[in-house]
């Protein structure tokens, strides 16, 4: 209940942010940029990696940015592009974050690339996209914060760099989400991180040593999950309603342990 509450909160949130702005905020649109839209994709059926990676950058017209601390932050987009291929410089700086709400509330947002460089995505950065179905983080993303996918129920593939660092609550009830990897640098990842998506198999981090409460709660399509001897500590509940998947682990190890305990079928690694 308290996890369906907080997605309404922020919702709505997504909603009221379109009608405001920071004071300080810089705006790069201009009268000739009036909203213009890409010809590369004219439904989500067309979307697929090679043709969010060929897309050209889009427009600077279509961004307003705050500076920050090693270049600016995205604070809001205004353009229709079925296909988002985020600039690496706005006005000659470097885009080095993804800001609250900034690329929120599209209908038409099918796929996005991320470019090099921008090392934070922000709260519900990418929220309320109802064809959002695939998007690309390059190198140098460092963080993911919490309820970035919110409202995005045909997201399907997300892809992280080797960068990645710490992963937020991301993908809560992102129930098509079936492709996403987890580099092998990740250090953190929050509770309820794949709360009711759609994945159908993992490899957990051996930097990340505990699996928090609800991280895989719901995943009714989760059939594998190989977990390292690095991991001491798993919720009680993180695999609440993921009742068809197999923990793959080293015979002796604690997820082996787990499994047993709680009645997990289990797979000798």
């Amino acid at each position: 209940m308290k996890k369906k509450i907080l997605s309404i909160v922020l919702i709505l949130s997504l909603s009221l942010c379109v009608l405001s702005s920071c004071s300080n905020e810089k705006d790069t649109t201009g009268s000739t940029a009036a909203n213009p839209t890409n010809s590369a994709a004219t439904g989500t059926a067309a979307i697929s990696r090679e043709t969010i990676l060929a897309e050209p950058e889009a427009s600077a017209d279509l961004f307003k940015f705050t500076e920050v601390e090693g270049g600016v932050s995205i604070t809001s987009y205004t353009g229709k592009l079925s296909i988002l291929s985020i600039p690496k410089q706005l006005e000659g700086k470097p885009v080095v974050s993804i800001g609250e709400n900034a690329i929120a509330n599209h209908d038409e947002l099918a796929g996005v690339l991320v470019p090099a460089g921008v090392s934070s995505i922000k709260t519900t950065a990418f929220g309320n996209n109802p064809a959002l179905k695939i998007v690309i983080f390059s190198d140098g993303l460092k963080e993911v914060g919490d309820y970035v996918f919110v409202n995005c129920p045909n997201l399907e593939e997300v892809s992280f760099p080797e960068s990645l660092e710490a992963i937020g609550e991301v993908f809560a009830s992102n129930k098509n989400l079936k492709t996403v990897n987890i580099p092998s640098g990740v250090k953190s990842i929050s509770s309820g991180a794949f709360y009711y998506t759609g994945i159908t198999s993992i490899a957990w981090p051996a930097a990340v040593s505990e699996i928090k409460s609800l991280t895989f709660a719901g995943c009714e399509a989760l059939e594998k999950i190989t977990i390292p001897d690095s991991v001491t500590a798993i919720a009680d509940n993180a695999f609440e309603k993921a009742a068809n998947v197999t923990i793959v682990a080293s015979s002796g190890s604690y997820a082996a342990q787990y499994a047993s305990e709680k009645g997990i079928k289990f797979e000798a690694a």
